[in-house]
């Protein structure tokens, strides 16, 4: 009986690696992905920044930001991207109440 027991601790001990590798990358591939998402939120964010649409990119500026918090460069551009659209609505709010105030 106790020649056996070591001979399944010795093929257990094989088989290990194997198995630690596959946990290895069934962890490892979540991060990668999430990493390949921040990225990407943070690629869209400036394209819709170019395309002056300052919302959506506060939107995925913002997720870029919650995926990567210590990225000085993401909170530049969320931070950039807030204060477009703040003017963008403040010029707007002023365009509505001027049409309003020749109507009435």
């Amino acid at each position: 009986m106790r020649g056996s027991t070591k001979g399944r601790q010795g093929e257990g001990s094989r088989a290990r690696p194997w198995a630690r590798a596959a946990a290895a990358l069934v962890l490892a591939v979540p991060l990668v992905q999430a990493a390949c998402a921040t990225g990407r939120s943070y690629r869209v964010g400036e394209r819709e920044m170019r395309g002056e649409n300052y919302d959506r990119a506060v939107l995925y500026l913002s997720r870029a930001v919650a995926g990567k918090p210590d990225s000085t460069r993401y909170k530049v551009a969320l931070s950039r991207a807030k204060q477009k659209a703040a003017q963008d609505h403040f010029v707007k709010g002023q365009a509505y109440v001027h049409e309003f105030q020749q109507v009435v």
